[in-house]
């Protein structure tokens, strides 16, 4: 079987990802609002819209999928995104992303004192 993936990667001029294209998957494309917050994406390949939606100060509220919204995709507590597709994300004090888990496994991360990331 042939084991090559060919992607491209199509930006605006805001350095926005508008699309990408999977050569096994095809096409995704992103949708933004007038702050740059993404608001939609559809994929050709899954045949669905997700969107997200954010309060007055640009807080992410939730995300859709489809025309369903369950409690674990629709609620984002403290501007942090817990769980998406079956990833689960866990944050330190700093509100940075220290675990990523998911069915391939546990991924951690670690910070410097200035909060820039170190390790994988």
């Amino acid at each position: 079987p042939d084991t090559f993936t060919d992607r491209q990667y199509s930006y605006n001029g805001q350095d926005e990802l508008l699309k990408t294209r999977h050569s096994r998957r095809g096409e995704t494309d992103y949708f933004y609002d007038t702050t740059g917050h993404i608001t939609a994406c559809r994929s050709e390949d899954e045949g669905y819209l997700a969107s997200w939606q954010y309060d007055a100060a640009g807080n992410l509220l939730g995300r859709r999928a489809g025309e369903r919204a369950t409690a674990e995709n629709s609620v984002v507590p403290f501007n942090r995104l817990l769980s998406y597709r079956g990833v689960y994300y866990r944050y330190d004090e700093h509100g940075r992303v220290v675990e990523k888990q998911g069915r391939s496994g546990t991924q951690s991360y670690r910070y410097d004192a200035e909060h820039r990331m170190v390790e994988v």
